[in-house]
């Protein structure tokens, strides 16, 4: 027994859902739609971490700008202010009382001293004094003589006295830092203390030109500390 023929409309599975292919046999580029760009969010963490980078870069320029300054020059003047101002008055007088008049200057690489308020001509290239002569005086009228109310002449006061000076040393430098400080050993040379200006690793034998400092450190005969800073200034190096 035969079955008979369907005459009804083919049966066929669900519809496929693949792209149709093209000749080749590749299929379609299909283009997928996006909704719009999000912009970023700014969340807790990058603020802190903000935050966190701003004072590192402050404080680690702060901390290299100290560090260089207190290399350069500690600004140290005395180890304990309070114990050293209980004697200054007393220091004060007893350098006062050696009656001194501190003098100085500076001739190339020679440093010159003087303790009573003069110095002569600077020595020359051969050791000798300047080749420069000395300046001719003015004609002056005689000093006037003083007198007491019955005419008669007054006694003349006499000059102060003046501490001998034992030893004489020093430091030469900067005013801003001590990387130019130099150890100075003084002699005496005649009626003056004279010294050979020691070569930096820097600046080599010469000064270099603007404001310098010598610290002084002197010693009387009889003990008395002597000490003085005097400002000196090198207009040009010769």
């Amino acid at each position: 027994m035969t079955r008979p023929a369907l005459t009804g409309p083919a049966l066929t599975g669900p519809a496929s859902t693949k792209p149709p292919r093209t000749a080749a046999g590749a299929a379609p580029a299909t283009h997928k739609l996006s909704g719009p760009a999000k912009d970023p969010k700014l969340s807790g963490r990058a603020v802190l971490f903000m935050i966190i980078a701003g004072f590192s870069v402050i404080i680690g320029a702060n901390l290299v700008l100290a560090v260089s300054a207190v290399r350069s020059f500690p600004g140290l003047e005395t180890d304990n202010s309070y114990i050293a101002s209980q004697t200054f008055d007393r220091d004060r007088a007893a350098q006062q009382a050696l009656g001194w008049d501190v003098a100085a200057s500076i001739d190339g690489d020679l440093l010159r001293l003087s303790f009573d308020g003069t110095l002569g001509p600077a020595r020359g290239p051969s050791g000798g004094q300047s080749l420069a002569p000395p300046p001719t005086p003015l004609a002056t009228s005689p000093p006037s003589i003083p007198a007491d109310a019955a005419g008669a002449a007054a006694p003349a006061t006499p000059a102060p006295k003046r501490a001998g000076v034992a030893d004489v040393s020093g430091t030469l430098g900067r005013a801003t830092h001590t990387a130019e400080d130099r150890i100075i050993r003084f002699h005496r040379d005649g009626t003056i203390w004279v010294a050979r200006i020691p070569a930096s690793d820097d600046q080599g034998p010469l000064l270099g030109v603007g404001n310098w400092n010598l610290r002084l450190t002197a010693r009387a005969d009889d003990g008395t500390l002597f000490r003085q800073r005097i400002p000196l200034l090198v207009k040009a190096v010769r």
